[in-house]
């Protein structure tokens, strides 16, 4: 691998409390004009898109902001003027930036003399007061100095091109207001990958395709390689299934789960799917989702989705239904000794510590027995005469069935659950009265 820091070789051409710009000599028959975003501040003698540069090995001048300031007028006037006699050396010039650099990029255009301008998904003015009340999507950013700082048309030269995502509501917004101010403004469609279009487009020939296709006014080409560039990208199926999530929150997860991807996005998107699942009330599907989840994360991650599916769970026991039996008592666990009994409710109270109040659940259009322990709840197993805890329904939990009096019943393996009158609870009967009867 090739360190391009150590070879390409530049030089500062002008740096304040603002800002820092490079230039780096080579054998192009332009001079490309980068500036950086938020992502890229300035760090060293490094420049955006610096790599790309390298490979094509273009001259370039790289403007770079030390922080979030949306390179304010006074610092680039100044720069610009240190950089008149390379700029003005016959060669055209190209500027391109991305958000934060793509707003500078257009800005600044028409004081660079460039013939074209690419730029992802810009800014046209964080101001609030330029924006008249809009929502712009960087109001934390915006400080007094920043004020009137919006796209006018006098700033823009040549022929701009704007790639954004045209459902990305605030880049939309941004790129109708630039296009108002330039009739030579011309705007390409990355769909569905939102704000992160610079994402989608890096690559030293998605850079190179684009800077030709622009030279040569070559719209066609152009929007071939940003359809092959989005196409390609995980990016633009991460945001599909991050909007689908909001219409169709089950599906989008279940897409999730049964594919071969794993990355912080799509957990994010999972999250948001059981959160909406939640919201809508469909407590069964959210848990279903939280749980098949736990295979999906990190061992490291696996704690917080647990505390999710134990929420999940709470929500879904807000108002458990207790178990009346025939003999006017309530049907309880002992967790001493891991039995099932029945007891008068008041008899109990001092003992909550072992017995537990037995609950049903519904879960996957059946309700099963349950129990409360240690902040979750626990479906109750019979295996051979012995009450188990399981923290998941398995083929051996105790299963409700209507009767047509009203009443119920709870079977397992072909046999009935019995009160019987000394307070034990057992399965072996054939038939249903009395004794094998509850409410519910």
């Amino acid at each position: 691998m090739i360190d391009t820091s150590s070879a390409i070789q530049k030089e500062v051409i002008y740096e304040d409390q603002n800002i820092i710009v490079l230039h780096k000599k080579g054998n192009s028959d332009f001079i490309l004009c980068t500036f950086g975003d938020m992502v890229t501040l300035a760090q060293g003698d490094k420049i955006y898109a610096e790599k790309a540069i390298y490979k094509m090995d273009c001259a370039a001048i790289g403007f770079m902001a030390k922080n979030a300031n949306w390179f304010p007028q006074d610092s680039v006037i100044k720069a610009i003027k240190r950089i008149e006699d390379i700029i003005s050396n016959n060669k055209s010039i190209i500027s391109y930036g991305g958000s934060m650099g793509g707003y500078a990029a257009i800005k600044y255009s028409k004081l660079l003399g460039a013939s074209r301008t690419i730029a992802c998904c810009p800014q046209w003015s964080i101001d609030p007061k330029e924006c008249s009340g809009v929502k712009n999507g960087y109001e934390r950013y915006f400080t007094d100095s920043l004020s009137d700082m919006g796209i006018k048309s006098e700033d823009v030269s040549g022929d701009v091109f704007i790639l954004y995502d045209p459902h990305h509501g605030i880049d939309s917004y941004h790129f109708n207001n630039i296009k108002s101010k330039s009739e030579k403004v011309v705007g390409v469609h990355v769909p569905f990958v939102g704000h992160d279009v610079t994402t989608v487009m890096a690559g030293t020939e998605n850079l190179r395709g684009m800077i030709e296709s622009a030279k040569s006014l070559d719209v066609n080409n152009f929007v071939k390689i940003i359809r092959n560039a989005r196409k390609n990208n995980s990016r633009r199926y991460e945001y599909v299934l991050k909007k689908s999530a909001v219409r169709h929150p089950y599906i989008s997860a279940k897409i999730i789960l049964l594919g071969k991807k794993r990355t912080l996005n799509e957990l994010n998107v999972l999250n948001k799917a059981i959160s909406i699942l939640v919201r809508s009330g469909k407590l069964e599907r959210a848990l279903e989702i939280a749980r098949l989840s736990m295979s999906f994360v990190d061992s490291d991650k696996q704690v917080f989705i647990k505390e999710i599916v134990t929420a999940i769970e709470l929500l879904s026991f807000k108002e458990p239904k207790q178990i009346t039996t025939s003999h006017n008592t309530v049907l309880f666990y002992n967790s001493l000794t891991s039995t099932l009994r029945h007891e008068k409710e008041e008899s109990v109270m001092l003992m909550t510590r072992i017995l537990r109040k037995v609950y049903t659940f519904s879960q996957g259009g059946d309700e099963y027995l349950v129990i409360r322990h240690e902040g979750r709840y626990h479906f109750i197993d019979w295996v051979g005469g012995s009450v188990f805890l399981n923290k998941s329904k398995s083929e051996r939990s105790i299963k409700k069935q209507p009767l047509d009096n009203g009443k119920c019943c709870f079977t397992h393996g072909g046999k009935y659950m019995c009160a019987e009158n000394d307070g034990l609870i057992v399965i072996n009967r054939n038939t249903v009265s009395a004794w094998e009867s509850f409410l519910n």
